[in-house]
């Protein structure tokens, strides 16, 4: 029994030693690329180096899944999976810290995201004035139109018909009240939810995220329109941007 079992482990090692000798090269090349990337020793590696560094990656992460299919010493396992982490995370893993990438998303990646997109940007923004258009032409020629795009429990007190007096107490309220909080409240919810609802259908083709933007809109058209015909639109402007910027962006 002895003989048998020591005859197994000098053909296990034998195969450890033979399937190291093969691949040996391509492990310590990989080693020598990581080691110096990792001490940021960039200059000092070649374009070949560079070059042939994915390969190696896929080479050695290779050699470990055979290693591991043909349970192979635990030192060589060892070895390999250390190696196959550590130039993972130099070919794959993230470039620079989280500090690193805040710093150049302030400092111009967000600019440079929003220029990016600057085309749907615009067209967003078109539908957003043609839906307000819409709203306020609705209610112009049918103050019926108001709710519907509204709804009453939004609404309140801004229906058509309002006397001025009312509607500047809207805005200009006594600060005491808990209206205003309540109606800012509603804007920065619906708002929110327009925001969730216009990404999540953006898959088909950003159609129905348009429509959502266009109905959303048109109730802002049709309340801007009642506050116009009360002559305090210039007013209801100023509550609105302080109120709905930051959701409607």
């Amino acid at each position: 029994m002895n003989a048998i079992s020591n005859a197994a482990i000098e053909s296990a090692a034998l195969r450890s030693d033979r399937f190291r000798m093969e691949r040996e090269a391509d492990w310590q090349r990989l080693e020598n690329i990581v080691v110096r990337m990792e001490k940021g020793r960039l200059r000092g590696i070649s374009d070949e180096d560079l070059l042939a560094l994915p390969g190696l990656y896929r080479t050695v992460a290779s050699s470990l899944s055979i290693a591991r299919e043909t349970s192979l010493d635990a030192a060589t396992l060892g070895y390999l999976e250390s190696l196959v982490q550590r130039a993972w995370f130099v070919v794959y893993g993230p470039r620079s810290s989280l500090w690193e990438w805040l710093r150049g998303f302030l400092g111009g990646g967000w600019s440079r995201a929003v220029r990016g997109i600057g085309f749907e940007i615009g067209i967003a923004l078109l539908v957003m004035v043609a839906g307000a258009v819409v709203g306020w032409l609705l209610v112009s020629h049918d103050p019926e139109w108001y709710f519907a795009l509204m709804g009453r429990e939004m609404a309140g007190e801004r229906v058509p018909g309002a006397s001025a007096e009312a509607l500047r107490g809207t805005i200009f309220g006594n600060t005491e009240k808990t209206g205003m909080s309540i109606f800012a409240a509603q804007l920065f919810s619906n708002n929110a939810q327009v925001s969730i609802l216009a990404f999540a259908l953006g898959f088909a083709l950003g159609i129905p995220s348009l429509l959502l933007l266009v109905h959303n809109l048109a109730g802002l058209g049709a309340m801007g329109w009642v506050y116009w015909k009360a002559g305090l639109l210039l007013d209801f402007a100023g509550w609105i941007s302080i109120h709905g910027t930051t959701e409607l962006f």
